[in-house]
């Protein structure tokens, strides 16, 4: 359990950020966070420890930090942020966020005395300029998973339990709290429930992913579509291992949102989708939020379309209009295991296909990485500087342990590609 009984409301914040495995603050705060550092500078309790504190000069880094963190680690991070003027600054990336499903729990002060109670006068300037009617949980309840502001001391250690709970229950997201700074000098005089912990997403239902397998061992053409399955290394070998089995091509979009195959694999199927689907007689939708535009705009009548994900419908956009026959909702990488074990059943009764289909894909791959040397040399000479052959002469010097940052939305594909 978690002792929050007699504490300071600031302590009660971190102690129970700490024991919901919150390791990391990233923060832009206002003066409401004051008693929050006062907590930081005490030396915890023996055998505990406090989140470390990592301070920014805006909102939207600091939920852009908090993000990096937990897509690198797989972590939960906290953001601090000031009230009002920080959630509506924040509300861009948090709104990022959201649509990537990356989850963090982002705190921020509010006054309920405004100076009128006992205790510490936050200022003039919370009547006249920092205050919205309704609170900044909801100036941000359309950018985030969900939103609460705390309106009784007595239920903060569980408030922030369950925030903790729900950012990491699938689909993961960004959820908002907001603390009202006079709860933060209060002892508190309760305890929060005894941890859950985080709620893990099932594992897709047993008998859909038995369709699934007998989907693609009965396609002769099948493909993997990706964007944003990759959230673990571990996700990623699973990709191979599948692709390898079905000597199937796993193609990304110019949207990726992460390395969802590696991209020197001969099953890599370069970034076009709409390439494959003519050809394709079924389509393995797997972490895509858009594979292809427009929606209607996909295979044929005849194709059988997969969809697996912790979210797959995209409840949170107002439409997706993707054409699915067999849609499973549960946790990638649990969902490919079970996947993987049931075709290994599959194909020990043979498939002579399958090496001659690997054969072709990998032709593909070279003639497509040929193809694309060509066509980025043949803009060399041209002027002003074309991309094309910009991306491809970075990328022959550029060391291997490079990170490349990028914001590109027009050229994406000519950084992908080249």
């Amino acid at each position: 359990m978690i002792e929050t009984k007699g504490f300071t409301g600031a302590q009660t914040l971190l102690r129970v950020l700490a024991g919901m495995g919150v390791d990391r603050i990233f923060a832009s705060p206002g003066s409401e966070w004051s008693p929050v550092w006062e907590a930081l500078a005490e030396p915890p309790p023996k055998n505990e420890s406090v989140p470390l504190y990592l301070t920014s000069r805006h909102e939207e880094i600091a939920v852009g930090m908090a993000s990096g963190y937990a897509k690198a680690t797989g972590k939960l991070p906290a953001v601090m942020i000031h009230t009002t003027v920080g959630a509506l600054h924040a509300s861009m990336a948090l709104r990022g966020a959201l649509h990537e499903q990356v989850p963090m729990v982002v705190v921020t002060g509010e006054s309920i005395g405004f100076g009128e109670d006992e205790g510490p006068d936050p200022g003039a300037q919370w009547v006249g300029h920092l205050a919205d009617i309704g609170g900044p949980a909801r100036l941000v309840d359309r950018v985030v998973k969900w939103s609460f502001g705390v309106n009784t001391k007595t239920i903060l250690p569980a408030t922030v339990q369950r925030a903790c709970q729900l950012a990491m229950a699938a689909p993961r997201g960004p959820v908002f709290v907001s603390v009202p700074m006079e709860y933060l000098f209060e002892k508190m005089t309760k305890n929060p429930p005894s941890p859950l912990g985080p709620a893990p997403a099932p594992t897709a239902d047993a008998k859909g992913i038995q369709e699934l397998a007998d989907l693609l061992l009965g396609a002769k053409n099948p493909v993997i579509i990706s964007e944003e399955a990759g959230r673990s290394v571990k996700i990623v070998e699973r990709m191979v291992e599948l692709a390898e089995m079905l000597g199937a091509p796993v193609i990304e979009t110019r949207s990726t949102g992460y390395l969802n195959f590696p991209r020197n694999h001969p099953l890599h199927g370069g970034y076009d989708p709409e390439e494959y689907l003519q050809e394709a007689d079924a389509v393995f939708l797997l972490g895509a939020m858009v594979p292809w535009h427009p929606p209607s705009k996909g295979p044929g009548p005849g194709v059988k379309v997969a969809v697996l994900g912790e979210n797959p419908l995209r409840a949170e956009l107002p439409y997706w209009g993707f054409k699915v026959d067999l849609c499973l909702t549960g946790e990638v990488e649990s969902s490919l295991e079970q996947l993987i074990d049931r075709l290994k059943q599959g194909l020990s009764k043979g498939n002579s296909g399958l090496a001659e289909r690997a054969k072709k894909w990998r032709q593909r791959y070279e003639e497509r990485k040929r193809r694309w040397s060509e066509e980025a040399l043949s803009f060399q000479d041209k002027k002003p500087i074309d991309t094309r052959w910009v991306m491809y002469e970075l990328n022959q010097v550029l060391p291997a342990d490079a990170m490349i940052v990028e914001e590109t939305i027009t050229h994406r594909l000519a950084l992908h590609r080249y």
